[in-house]
Protein backbone atom coordinates (compact mmCIF):
# COMPACT_ATOMS: atom_id res chain seq x y z
CA UNK A 1 0.00 0.00 0.00
CA UNK A 2 2.78 2.41 0.86
CA UNK A 3 4.46 1.70 -2.51
CA UNK A 4 1.42 2.87 -4.44
CA UNK A 5 1.71 6.33 -2.92
CA UNK A 6 5.25 6.70 -4.17
CA UNK A 7 4.28 5.87 -7.76
CA UNK A 8 4.60 8.99 -9.91
CA UNK A 9 1.35 10.35 -11.29
CA UNK A 10 0.71 12.72 -14.14
CA UNK A 11 -0.80 16.11 -13.68
CA UNK A 12 -3.06 17.60 -16.33
CA UNK A 13 -0.34 20.16 -17.03
CA UNK A 14 2.01 17.28 -17.90
CA UNK A 15 -0.55 15.71 -20.22
CA UNK A 16 -1.01 18.94 -22.15
CA UNK A 17 2.59 18.65 -23.31
CA UNK A 18 1.85 15.34 -25.03
CA UNK A 19 -0.78 16.75 -27.38
CA UNK A 20 0.64 16.97 -30.88
CA UNK A 21 -0.13 19.63 -33.42
CA UNK A 22 -2.51 18.69 -36.20
CA UNK A 23 -0.81 17.61 -39.41
CA UNK A 24 -0.54 20.09 -42.22
CA UNK A 25 -2.59 19.54 -45.36
CA UNK A 26 0.67 18.90 -47.22
CA UNK A 27 1.49 16.06 -44.82
CA UNK A 28 -1.95 14.51 -45.39
CA UNK A 29 -1.53 14.89 -49.15
CA UNK A 30 1.92 13.30 -48.98
CA UNK A 31 0.49 10.24 -47.27
CA UNK A 32 -2.34 10.09 -49.81
CA UNK A 33 0.21 10.30 -52.63
CA UNK A 34 2.09 7.35 -51.14
CA UNK A 35 -1.16 5.39 -50.83
CA UNK A 36 -2.09 6.24 -54.41
CA UNK A 37 1.24 5.03 -55.82
CA UNK A 38 1.26 1.87 -53.69
CA UNK A 39 -2.04 0.72 -55.17
CA UNK A 40 -3.79 -0.02 -51.87
CA UNK A 41 -7.44 0.83 -51.41
CA UNK A 42 -9.98 2.07 -53.92
CA UNK A 43 -7.89 4.05 -56.43
CA UNK A 44 -10.70 6.33 -57.63
CA UNK A 45 -11.60 7.29 -54.06
CA UNK A 46 -7.97 8.06 -53.21
CA UNK A 47 -7.70 10.27 -56.32
CA UNK A 48 -10.97 11.97 -55.42
CA UNK A 49 -9.73 12.61 -51.87
CA UNK A 50 -6.48 14.12 -53.17
CA UNK A 51 -8.35 16.33 -55.65
CA UNK A 52 -10.66 17.67 -52.92
CA UNK A 53 -7.75 18.15 -50.54
CA UNK A 54 -5.88 20.12 -53.21
CA UNK A 55 -8.93 22.37 -53.66
CA UNK A 56 -9.12 22.82 -49.88
CA UNK A 57 -5.47 23.87 -49.74
CA UNK A 58 -5.96 26.32 -52.62
CA UNK A 59 -9.03 27.91 -50.98
CA UNK A 60 -7.59 28.05 -47.48
CA UNK A 61 -6.10 31.54 -47.39
CA UNK A 62 -8.99 33.31 -49.10
CA UNK A 63 -12.04 31.24 -48.11
CA UNK A 64 -11.66 28.99 -45.06
CA UNK A 65 -15.33 27.92 -45.20
CA UNK A 66 -14.93 26.67 -48.77
CA UNK A 67 -11.67 24.98 -47.81
CA UNK A 68 -13.50 23.22 -44.98
CA UNK A 69 -16.23 21.99 -47.36
CA UNK A 70 -13.62 20.64 -49.77
CA UNK A 71 -11.78 18.95 -46.92
CA UNK A 72 -15.05 17.30 -45.88
CA UNK A 73 -15.40 15.97 -49.44
CA UNK A 74 -11.89 14.54 -49.14
CA UNK A 75 -12.85 12.87 -45.86
CA UNK A 76 -15.98 11.38 -47.44
CA UNK A 77 -13.99 9.98 -50.36
CA UNK A 78 -11.37 8.60 -48.00
CA UNK A 79 -14.02 6.91 -45.87
CA UNK A 80 -14.97 4.84 -48.92
CA UNK A 81 -11.39 4.07 -49.99
CA UNK A 82 -11.08 0.82 -48.08
CA UNK A 83 -9.51 -0.37 -44.87
CA UNK A 84 -5.74 -0.46 -44.64
CA UNK A 85 -3.47 0.88 -41.89
CA UNK A 86 -2.15 3.65 -44.15
CA UNK A 87 -5.65 4.67 -45.24
CA UNK A 88 -6.78 4.64 -41.62
CA UNK A 89 -3.81 6.83 -40.68
CA UNK A 90 -4.72 9.27 -43.47
CA UNK A 91 -8.30 9.40 -42.16
CA UNK A 92 -7.06 10.25 -38.67
CA UNK A 93 -4.67 12.90 -39.98
CA UNK A 94 -7.36 14.45 -42.15
CA UNK A 95 -9.77 14.42 -39.22
CA UNK A 96 -7.23 16.22 -37.04
CA UNK A 97 -6.69 18.85 -39.72
CA UNK A 98 -10.46 19.25 -40.20
CA UNK A 99 -10.86 19.83 -36.47
CA UNK A 100 -8.13 22.48 -36.48
CA UNK A 101 -9.67 24.12 -39.55
CA UNK A 102 -13.14 24.10 -37.96
CA UNK A 103 -11.77 25.92 -34.93
CA UNK A 104 -10.58 28.72 -37.23
CA UNK A 105 -13.97 29.25 -38.86
CA UNK A 106 -16.13 32.17 -37.71
CA UNK A 107 -19.27 31.29 -35.74
CA UNK A 108 -22.25 30.54 -37.94
CA UNK A 109 -24.71 33.37 -38.41
CA UNK A 110 -27.58 30.89 -38.57
CA UNK A 111 -27.80 30.96 -42.35
CA UNK A 112 -27.52 27.70 -44.27
CA UNK A 113 -25.52 27.50 -47.47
Amino acid sequence: HRDLHSFPTRRSSDLALTILAAPTPAEVDGLLANIETSGIGEANRIKQARKSLTKAIQNLPADPAKAFREALKAADALSEAGSHPDINAARVMLGQWLWELAMQLPASSGESS
